[in-house]
Parts: C-alpha cells; sequence; structure tokens
C-alpha cells in the first residue's frame, strides 16, 4: 500500500479539472484518486458523509488530502461529523494519535493575502455564490457576507483567506519508523 492523495474539487467542478496535478502527483511515486461530488445538487453534510465513506474504503498506510475551495469545505465538514477539529490543527493530532496512528508529522500555516489579489477576489465570489446557503446557517448576517466580499476586493486590506493543516500518521507498525 503506497501512500495516497486524495483530491477534492471545488464548486461547479466535477474532478476533470485536477487531471494534470493528479498525473504530477502520481509521477512522484504517490498513489492518486479524485473524490467527485455533487457540489449544487448535494448538500455539505452529505457530500462530506460521501467523503467520509470513500476514504474509509480506501487501504492506505498513509493518506494526503488537497481539495480546491468548496471541496476544503467538505473535508473540514467531514472533520466535524467525526469529531476532529480542523480549526489549525489544535485536537487533530491527539484525535489521530487515539485513533491509535503514529504520528509523524504535523504542520499548520496561515496563508496572509491582500484584497483584491486572485485568492482573495475568488473567495469572495464564492462567498457571493454562497451567499444564501451561509445565511441559512444563521452562523452570518447579511452585513457579514457583504463585508467579507467587500473586503475580498480592497486592496488596502489583507486577511487569512484559508489555512492548511497536514497531519502525516501512519499505522504502528505499517511502513512507521521506530
Amino acid at each position: 500500500m503506497a501512500e495516497k492523495v486524495v483530491f477534492v474539487h471545488g464548486l461547479y467542478m466535477i474532478g476533470l479539472e485536477l487531471t494534470l496535478l493528479r498525473h504530477r502527483v502520481a509521477r512522484t511515486g504517490f498513489e492518486t484518486r479524485q473524490f467527485s461530488y455533487r457540489s449544487l445538487s448535494r448538500g455539505l453534510d452529505e457530500n462530506a458523509r460521501e467523503l467520509g465513506v470513500f476514504l474509509g474504503g480506501l487501504p492506505v498506510t498513509q493518506l494526503h488530502l488537497v481539495a480546491h475551495s468548496l471541496g476544503g469545505l467538505v473535508i473540514c465538514r467531514m472533520f466535524e461529523q467525526m469529531n476532529l477539529d480542523p480549526a489549525y490543527g489544535l485536537s487533530l493530532p491527539a484525535k489521530i494519535a487515539a485513533l491509535g496512528l503514529k504520528i509523524l508529522r504535523v504542520d499548520a500555516q496561515l496563508h496572509l493575502n491582500r484584497g483584491s489579489d486572485p485568492m482573495a477576489r475568488m473567495m469572495g465570489e464564492s462567498t457571493r455564490a454562497l451567499r444564501d446557503k451561509y445565511l441559512a446557517t444563521g452562523a452570518a448576517g447579511p452585513t457579514d457576507v457583504e463585508t467579507y466580499i467587500r473586503h475580498a476586493n480592497d486592496s488596502s486590506l489583507w486577511s487569512v483567506y484559508y489555512s492548511t493543516v497536514s497531519v502525516v500518521g501512519v499505522q504502528t507498525g505499517v511502513g512507521a519508523p521506530g
């Protein structure tokens, strides 16, 4: 069983747009898989459950998740459904260890972007497209959403639009050093 990298596409996509990246990653020795989901016709909870089932069916020693846009939210929701905290990895390493996996490495990064740069604009447009879904959660109001979109397009403001958490764990005795 090789290390696997699972790719999770974003809104309005089906996974084909990640084909070139998957092939490039595969050439470096990883096995790659694409998790495809219905970003428009199914909700975040259902897609997250399906991702969990998909991942649970993969025989792996190490697993890496790579997501674009909404795919990152699907991964985060899957973590939440599993009672894992994807926010900056605060409890993720302990939960992984509690599953009996040996943790080899934990990395967390916050990515700071200027408003109006491509990442900020993309996040602003995603927020605009998902406005009704955000409002339906009750966690954000119309002013919150509009302020976020305005800030995403204001080059005088800087913000964290996404974070990256990486936990590498292996089953004890299966490819784990020491």
